[in-house]
């Protein structure tokens, strides 16, 4: 909730900025519509911030008395009995107004002890409870003795002008206090943005252990995805074999990459599969070209169905299992790899978050100390 709702002409936007700035200074919480969001609703947002708001301050000038948003806004304010009426410049008040009591107040009063300002102050110390901020800015402005300052903190202990008061005596009764003060200050704001950053990092680095968890599911799946690409392609292999009526024998079909009663590895798998073609075409060729012309014999029709059933089928089925082998294994093996650097990626970052939880821990005991030191009521 704001201390002060501004009401002013857009046009005189410089002058606001100057005075919500002066009020800002004395740690009054001042809201004007420069601080809408975008996408907001724009009355709706207005109509929020000056019902919350302790008191309204309305800039009249020959800009603003033409608006109907400031009218509205003073108006508001007046019905409240919290309206501050400021006049910036010769204008002619809007008449429901004529009767409140408005301070002309000319540019640059607020930073040269002007006693309309005062008056100004006084009346926004009332409405928002904090009937120090008018004498506080007066003795400032004037440079009060010490003796001043106390007396002020006695009638004032409460504002929060209060805090900056009590320090800038002290300082000017001890110069050694004050310096220690200022000190004690910087080591606080230092851990202060220690542990912000040590916040930060941890966040970031919780989010890199969880990509990873992420990236290591998907190539886990990758894995089992290849895995079962090859388990189905055994189980046509299989499929073939029992079509072809070889069954489940042993020997020449045997299992993984074999062939011809052979063990073969990758390379010796696809130098086999190439020998059966060239040796089907050439088993073959004689009896097509004949069967061609019209000129084979029962001799060579025999041979050729022989040659299919016995060199042609098994050579397309060697070469089929060894190309879905092959495939299979391939995929199996760049995924198995894919698996086992994000394995060490993440035993990486586990090494390196145990290691920031060792410096944290080791950073606790020092930062708690330090804390002690600063806060007043445990130096007490």
């Amino acid at each position: 909730m704001a201390d002060l709702f501004i009401s002013y002409s857009h046009l005189d936007r410089p002058r606001c900025i100057q005075l919500r700035d002066a009020l800002e200074a004395l740690k009054l919480d001042v809201w004007s519509d420069a601080g809408i969001d975008a996408g907001d609703n724009f009355d709706r947002k207005i109509e929020q911030e000056i019902d919350a708001a302790k008191g309204v301050m309305v800039l009249w000038s020959a800009n603003s008395v033409e608006s109907n948003w400031v009218r509205n806004e003073a108006r508001s304010g007046a019905e409240r009995e919290q309206l501050v009426a400021v006049q910036l410049d010769e204008c002619t008040l809007p008449l429901e107004f004529r009767s409140i009591h408005t301070e002309s107040l000319r540019e640059g009063a607020e930073k040269s002890g002007d006693a309309v300002w005062y008056r100004l102050l006084e009346r926004i110390g009332k409405i928002v409870d904090r009937p120090g901020i008018a004498s506080y800015a007066r003795m400032h402005a004037e440079d009060a003795d010490i003796a001043s300052w106390r007396k002020w903190l006695a009638q004032y202990g409460s504002d929060p002008l209060a805090e900056d008061v009590l320090e800038s005596v002290i300082g000017s009764a001890n110069p050694e206090m004050r310096r220690q003060l200022a000190e004690e200050k910087a080591k606080r704001a230092a851990l202060e943005a220690e542990l912000d950053e040590l916040r930060h990092s941890s966040k970031a680095h919780s989010g890199e252990i969880a990509t990873s968890a992420r990236e290591g599911a998907r190539l886990k799946h990758d894995l089992e995805k290849a895995q079962n690409e090859l388990s189905a392609a055994e189980v046509e292999i299989d499929r073939m074999r029992e079509t072809a009526g070889l069954g489940h024998e042993r020997g020449f079909w045997e299992s993984d990459s074999s062939a011809v009663g052979l063990v073969l590895d990758e390379r010796l798998g696809v130098y086999v599969g190439a020998l059966l073609w060239v040796l089907s075409i050439w088993f073959l060729w004689e009896p097509v070209r004949l069967l061609m012309q019209d000129r084979a014999g029962l001799t060579t029709i025999t041979l050729m169905i022989l040659g299919i059933i016995f060199l042609l089928v098994p050579t397309i089925i060697v070469s089929i299992r060894i190309f879905l082998h092959r495939k299979a294994m391939q995929a199996a093996a760049m995924a198995q790899a894919s698996f086992d650097a994000v394995d060490d990626m993440d035993a990486a970052s586990q090494r390196s978050q145990s290691k920031q939880m060792i410096e944290q821990d080791e950073g606790s005991e020092p930062l708690g100390e330090a804390v002690s030191e600063i806060d007043p009521t445990k130096a007490e």
